[in-house]
Parts: structure tokens; sequence; C-alpha cells
């Protein structure tokens, strides 16, 4: 952000000598400085751009009794749950980059004859969790007019703002479940989220999967 303090126009008027001396008293000879001073920081746009939350991924880990001696082996089947927010082609990501991280972490993903030993299910869901900023006018600003025994004085100070609105912050929850096919019993479960800016080209769908897949993974099979 940018202040520019603009003087548009300034004239310096000798008062007549019949001003009254009531209002000569009231100007103190260093009204030009005060004036000056009181548009320091003026203007522009106060709201909070900190970033703090983009970026960041927080994850959560569960293991059931006992599992871990059965969990990372075996096949296993990918079952995305219906109620997942992405489009389509979104989610194809997330599939892309939970398979990875089931092969990585020792399982068959390959279709067998024999039928899953374990299913993996998988939910994604997208929420805003801050509504894009509304636009608003670059140009912004304040006058004033001054009067003392040395003069009058006009002037304004302008604010201007090129910054973009921020985009809607999205916070995008990936969990995973590893059930027993045969009992249907939770062997293992995860929860990992982000927060991203809408549209933001650093942070597609591709990369987003990828980070919350490894957060999901991160000391698989155990849980804490």
């Amino acid at each position: 952000m940018r202040l520019v303090t603009v003087p548009l126009l300034t004239l310096m008027l000798a008062l007549p000598a019949a001003l009254p001396p009531s209002a000569a008293a009231q100007m103190g000879p260093g009204w030009g400085r005060d004036a000056g001073d009181r548009w320091q920081g003026r203007g522009g746009r106060t709201a909070d751009r900190t970033r703090s939350r983009e970026g960041r991924v927080t994850a959560e880990h569960f293991v059931a009794d006992g599992a871990e001696a059965v969990l990372g082996q075996g096949q296993v089947r990918l079952a995305t749950m219906p109620d997942s927010t992405p489009e389509s082609r979104d989610l194809l990501a997330y599939e892309a980059s939970l398979i990875d991280r089931l092969v990585l972490a020792g399982y068959d993903t390959l279709p067998g004859t024999s039928g899953p030993v374990q299913v993996a299910e998988l939910r994604v869901r997208q929420i805003v969790a801050e509504p894009a900023e509304a636009r608003r006018n670059p140009v912004s600003g304040e006058g004033s007019v001054m009067v003392s025994n040395r003069g009058s004085a006009v002037g304004m100070a302008v604010s201007v703002d090129f910054t973009d609105p921020l985009a809607a912050l999205i916070v995008t929850h990936m969990d995973l479940s590893i059930r027993d096919s045969a009992t249907g019993e939770t062997l293992w479960e995860a929860r990992a989220q982000i927060a991203t800016r809408d549209g933001d080209p650093d942070w597609g769908a591709d990369r987003i999967a990828a980070q919350l897949a490894a957060a999901l993974f991160e000391d698989f099979p155990r849980g804490g």
C-alpha cells in the first residue's frame, strides 16, 4: 500500500488587523506543523493481510489396539466417499496421491482375484473459512481547512491503495479410514487439513493433495 499526501491548495493571506482577539487566541503558532502531522499514516487499507494460516498442514492419526501388525500389507481397495465436495477432475488428484502413499506404505493396490483384504475410505471436503474481500475504491481521502493569525490553508490527504482484495480462504479436509473388509472393523484413521486461497496458482489440487496425503501417512501405521 502506498500513502500519497497531495497539497490541494495553500493560500497564505494576511488577516485584517481587526481580527477579533478571541479568534487569534485559539490558533497557536505551531498550527502548520500540527496540520501536517495530522495526515501521517492516514487513509489506506486497515484489513489484516497476514497469511499465517495459509499453507500450514495439520494432521491427526488414530490406530486400533493391535492393528499395527496387519496394517501396511496385503491388498487394499480405495473407496471415495460420495459426500466428497471437490469437482471430479480435482478429486482424481486426491485419489492418485492416496494410492501412491498406500503403495509406499506396503500395500498392493492392484485388483486381486481373492478380493481386498482392507478398504481405504477417502473423504475430501472443502469449506470456506473466510469469504472473499469485496472490491473497493482504490483512492480515498480527507480534506481540512485551517485559519490562524498567520493566514489560512486548505489541504487534502489522498490514500492510494492498489492492492488486490484477497480471495476466499478455503480449508481442505482430507480424511482416511482403513477398515477390515471382512469384519468392517476400523483399523486406522487419519485426518489432515490445509488452508489456501481460492484460485491461488501456487496451490493447485495436485499440490494440496500431495501435502495432505503425506501428512496422513506420516509415521504410518502408528497413531498418536
